[in-house]
């Protein structure tokens, strides 16, 4: 046995209760982290004075790396962008903050202790920095643009912030993918969402794509309800896919090779009946 650190307590039926830890570690997304660590390189930063990391819970319910702030007298305030990429220097990506707030002092308890539970009354955001880049234009970037806030929680970011520095994960990515496949009618890769981490780059890629398929329809939500209507005229669907449409060429050869594989099986198991037209499936129609 050792000591793990978590409180439990025992229950009448030999099950165990969790209530949490004796000490300040946090368990985000699976990885415990020491809050410690980011707290010291916060402390490092000329402009820090003291930092506290804790956690909040998202509108969705998942808890997201929090720290509170007391800065320097005299140099000028540092904005999120910035502390971002000082944490990023020196600690691996799962324990970049991803909310920041400002205090002119902790409280305290009446035992002179920082009172964790009241950091968050008088607290004021830290000023995002990259977030003045410009707002959403054209449709394919609002529907981008409502899809994160829906996602995220929150609307702190522009066109050009990553979804990484805003709070967003590769689990949120998810997400967005399943809300852009209702808003676009077919789902991005997973791929393209991490190669374009921005506002501005996916929509640019979403948009690119639209372009390359018939019947494409640019969607963007709507003031009333943030949901999608239609700015274009979609095409009339079509019978079949087009010629050069590379799913349907996967699709036509993934169901080749599946009815060779069962005419193979048939043949196997009757060999009388190999001669059947059922035995030569490259030879049937779609």
């Amino acid at each position: 046995l050792y000591r793990t650190g978590d409180l439990v307590r025992w229950n009448t039926n030999t099950t165990l209760d969790y209530l949490g830890r004796n000490d300040h570690q946090l368990k985000i997304r699976g990885f415990r982290i020491e809050p410690g660590e980011i707290e010291n390189t916060l402390r490092d930063h000329p402009t820090i004075h003291d930092a506290i990391t804790t956690t909040t819970t998202t509108p969705h319910g998942e808890p997201t790396l929090t720290v509170y702030l007391v800065l320097d007298d005299g140099p000028a305030p540092p904005d999120r962008e910035t502390l971002n990429q000082h944490v990023g220097r020196h600690l691996p990506g799962y324990m970049r903050p991803h909310r920041y707030y400002v205090l002119p002092a902790f409280p305290l308890t009446a035992n002179g202790k920082v009172d964790r539970a009241a950091l968050a009354d008088g607290a004021v955001p830290l000023n995002a920095g990259t977030t003045t880049g410009s707002a959403p234009r054209g449709p394919m970037e609002r529907t981008v643009a409502a899809v994160w806030t829906r996602a995220l929680g929150h609307d702190d970011f522009g066109i050009r912030d990553n979804f990484f520095d805003v709070g967003g994960h590769s689990m949120l990515l998810a997400t967005v993918r399943e809300h852009l496949a209702r808003e676009l009618e077919r789902p991005p890769a997973i791929l393209a969402l991490f190669e374009h981490p921005t506002i501005e780059s996916l929509a640019r890629h979403l948009a690119a794509t639209d372009g390359d398929r018939p019947g494409a329809v640019t969607r963007g939500p709507t003031e009333r309800a943030g949901h999608p209507t239609l700015s274009t005229d979609a095409a009339p669907p079509t019978d079949g896919a087009p010629a050069d449409d590379p799913a349907a060429t996967r699709l036509k050869r993934g169901n080749a090779r599946l009815r060779a594989m069962r005419a193979q099986q048939r043949r196997a198991a009757d060999p009388a009946g190999s001669a059947s037209p059922l035995a030569d499936p490259l030879g049937t129609k779609d």
